[in-house]
């Protein structure tokens, strides 16, 4: 993109702009010369001829923590999240459920869409919290307060409620414990008509079915499936700024196993290989260098 040619080459971004269009008012031969001089340096500009050498780079790749990319399993997620919102969720069932094997991408999701969905609220919930420790994260993650008796917590709650629909996502839902967890949780969400979203892996709907009462409450269940092809490769494109071969594609997406923890895990150690070797671009000898993953 401009953006990234102009980073790399510390033009800016405008004058690319006006190269392309025909009307950059300077001299442009030497504004060509010396963006060819810098990308030569960082080894994205090679010469007919030096086609022997252009695996050699000073460029240094690394892993962008901030891309993040918007799966099938997360537009599930987000729909479930937005009708759970809208008036229309009124009318029937206000919980949601997102369920899946680790390594799918659950919790990020859960994240992002907290901070990209306005009325979204994010909690990671403990296993070992009294009812009166969940109510008071809760309160905290809603209004900045943690008051120390359930009841203050609630009527809080129920006050923030009141003033802007809110929805709340538990993540981590499947260690928790009825008694002291889910069944206050379905209280809350009836009392303080607050949505909820439960997420955790794959015996989340076996735990809430336990209690027919919370599981009728259910809308919808949304499983996250392995990650595609498609997926791992745009991740590649995105986060690290390269184009994989097809072989390197089919080899990375056997390895991960559908996993995108791994994904991410295989591309930090690939850019360090590469960066050690000094190389430009993502090949099978660096596939080959990877560690293998812990057995399961």
């Amino acid at each position: 993109s401009l953006a990234k040619l102009a980073k790399i080459t510390g033009k800016n971004k405008s004058s690319f702009s006006l190269v392309l269009n025909g009307n950059y008012p300077g001299n442009l031969e030497k504004f060509l010369n010396e963006v060819k001089e810098k990308l030569e340096e960082v080894g994205l500009w090679v010469e007919e001829g030096k086609r022997g050498q252009e695996k050699k780079r000073n460029f240094r790749f690394k892993v962008d923590p901030s891309v993040f990319i918007e799966t099938r399993n997360v537009q599930a997620f987000r729909e479930l999240v937005l009708e759970l919102l809208s008036g229309e969720a009124l009318l029937g069932p206000t919980l949601g459920a997102v369920t899946g094997l680790t390594g799918r991408g659950k919790s990020t999701a859960a994240k992002h869409i907290a901070t990209t969905v306005e009325g979204v609220v994010y909690l990671r919930a403990l296993p070992f919290w009294s009812t009166t420790d969940l109510l008071r994260e809760i309160c905290f993650v809603l209004t900045g307060e943690r008051p120390r008796y359930k009841a203050k917590c609630m009527e809080l709650i129920a006050k923030r409620c009141q003033v802007r629909r809110r929805l709340l996502i538990v993540d981590e839902a499947d260690g928790l414990t009825m008694k002291e967890h889910l069944n206050p949780l379905r209280g809350l969400n009836e009392v303080c008509q607050m949505p909820i979203v439960f997420v955790g892996e794959e015996r989340l709907p076996e735990v809430l079915r336990e209690e027919r009462r919370l599981w009728h409450r259910v809308r919808r269940v949304v499983v996250f499936r392995d990650i595609t092809v498609g997926d791992l490769v745009l991740f590649w494109k995105e986060a690290v700024g390269i184009k994989l071969s097809t072989e390197v594609v089919n080899t990375l997406y056997k390895r991960c196993a559908g996993d995108f923890r791994l994904v991410v895990g295989d591309a930090e150690n690939a850019c360090r290989i590469m960066n050690s070797l000094g190389l430009a671009e993502m090949t099978m000898e660096v596939v080959e260098k990877l560690p293998e993953f812990k057995p399961e």
